[in-house]
């Protein structure tokens, strides 16, 4: 009986927390967005968003999230890395805005 008990303990427990792997140095899961979404969040259409990622394109933004390729036709993003672009890019925005009143 005693055994039973310790072994639906274990179940109840859930598997054992794993190291942070060297992508995810903590225990905040890592959230996958597709490229709809992003496009959905940023308020940008598809061509846009290609146009930031295509290093010949004069849109081309080195800063903007890099997808994962998941399969042949499938990319995703990762959330955490657009919020720090959008948080860069309201930095930046910000930041102009500074400068530009300093200026007058």
């Amino acid at each position: 009986m005693e055994h039973e008990f310790q072994a639906a303990m274990n179940i109840l427990a859930g598997p054992p927390p794993t190291a942070p792997s060297r992508y995810n140095q903590s225990s905040i899961p890592i959230v996958l967005i597709s490229g709809k979404q992003l496009q959905v969040q940023i308020r940008i259409s598809h061509a846009g968003m290609y146009e930031k990622l295509d290093p010949s394109s004069p849109r081309y933004d080195p800063t903007f999230p890099k997808p994962i390729r998941i399969s042949g036709r499938s990319i995703r993003f990762i959330q955490s890395e657009v919020n720090d672009w959008i948080l860069a890019r309201i930095q930046a925005s910000r930041n102009i805005d500074k400068s530009e009143g300093n200026a007058k």
